[in-house]
């Protein structure tokens, strides 16, 4: 049987499509809060899909470190965070936010719009909301409410990045990240999913995907979560759980392409602009597949014209020095079979897809 490590490295996994899914199930989540709800009947599945997404980071940024030094590491991680956050930050301030102040017919205030680009373009958010743009509306506090888990999440790859320099640790991952979980168990709430998942990447090639796998942590996560004790001991079997439906999930994304950043970064402001539309009047199920609607053809474009035109320049920081002079000066490859050249091809694009997505 394989184990979870063969089938995640494989091209035949559901990573990318489990991930889609949990962008859409933190888009339904938001829409009762934009609305105007006080409560809702999703809250609690939205922040489980953020620790799901947590605990995939956990695994496949471990992956990434493991192989390639702290520069590379990350020059990579930067170009998969940065470029759709820039340009998510910019459309907001400077088409979403005039748009806004023109249907509430508020003052746009231009500087203030500078300044929620700057201060919030490394991560952190300083800056909530724009003057004049969402004063009249259900929810005024902020234009994008899930921009607060980046910084934890650059946190966590810099984090991981410190501790490979140690080439101790890089031997004894069996040690050291069973001791960090259990410590970040006991009082960091996000770091214990994200290590969750660093923990099962260290033992990925022991766990088999018995089909058995995903009810046993069901039976675990519910029980504990029902008890008031989910955040201390929910993490390890639903890290299990949602690595097990990555591992065998049979869908898979047209052209392999990874929409679930985009749709997560993009769809708060465009459930702003539906509100701002006067669609709030709507059952907030239907203004969720209205969002739903939008947001997966922006993320396409995100995908396309801005997240993956950036990952192709991970190849000016190569993950060996000489990488890129050895290239230049071995010049033209020599002709090779057929057979042997389609095999290295396939080798190529595995890895190239797996890199991309990490």
């Amino acid at each position: 049987m394989q184990t979870l490590g063969d089938r995640i490295s494989s091209r035949e996994n559901g990573l990318d499509v489990l991930r889609f899914l949990l962008a859409a199930v933190v888009i339904v989540s938001h829409t009762w809060l934009i609305s105007g709800f006080s409560s809702h009947p999703t809250r609690g599945l939205g922040e489980w899909a953020v620790f799901a997404f947590f605990v995939l980071s956990g695994y496949l940024v471990t992956a990434s470190a493991a192989r390639m030094p702290l520069g590379p590491y990350l020059w990579r991680r930067g170009l998969r965070i940065f470029p759709g956050l820039w340009t998510v930050l910019l459309v907001t301030a400077f088409v979403f936010a005039p748009l806004a102040s023109i249907l509430s017919m508020q003052h746009y205030d231009f500087d203030d719009a500078v300044s929620y680009v700057t201060k919030n373009a490394l991560l952190e958010v300083n800056q909530s909301t724009i003057d004049g743009t969402l004063e009249l509306e259900p929810y005024r506090a902020t234009w994008n409410g899930s921009l607060w888990t980046l910084m934890y999440e650059g946190a966590a790859y810099l984090a991981v990045g410190v501790l490979f320099l140690s080439k101790w640790v890089r031997g004894h991952l069996h040690l050291v990240i069973p001791v960090l979980f259990v410590a970040a168990s006991v009082a960091l709430p996000l770091a214990r999913y994200f290590l969750a998942g660093m923990l099962l990447y260290v033992f990925r090639e022991r766990i088999s995907l018995k089909p058995w796998l995903p009810i046993a942590c069901a039976a675990a996560v519910i029980p504990l979560a029902t008890m008031g004790w989910g955040t201390y001991l929910t993490p390890l079997p639903l890290a299990l759980a949602v690595l097990w439906a990555g591992a065998v999930l049979p869908l898979r994304l047209p052209h392999r392409v990874d929409l679930s950043y985009g749709m997560y970064i993009w769809a708060f402001p465009i459930q702003q602009l539906i509100m701002l539309f006067g669609l709030g009047w709507l059952s907030p199920w239907v203004t969720a597949v209205i969002a739903f609607t939008i947001v997966v053809p922006l993320a396409w474009l995100s995908w396309t014209f801005v997240e993956s035109p950036a990952l192709r320049l991970r190849r000016l920081v190569p993950t060996r020095p000489g990488d890129s002079e050895a290239a230049r000066s071995r010049g033209p490859a020599p002709l090779a079979s057929p057979v042997a050249a389609t095999g290295r091809r396939r080798a190529a694009l595995a890895a190239q897809s797996g890199q991309s997505r990490r």
